[in-house]
């Protein structure tokens, strides 16, 4: 039973880590995205407020 229990909870820990990582990741290519089309956006703003 203590088991079946430790189990469970080892199980909810190596999920919890799983999606940390996965929220990292993102993070981690939302900042490589921005980076790479930062020229891009910094040229847009007017047509952005234009558009608004």
């Amino acid at each position: 039973m203590t088991e079946i229990h430790l189990n469970k909870k080892q199980g909810l820990i190596e999920g919890t880590l799983k999606q940390n990582r996965r929220i990292k990741m993102e993070k981690e290519d939302v900042e490589k995205y921005l980076k790479e089309n930062l020229e891009r956006v910094s040229v847009e703003p007017k047509k952005i407020i234009m558009g608004g």
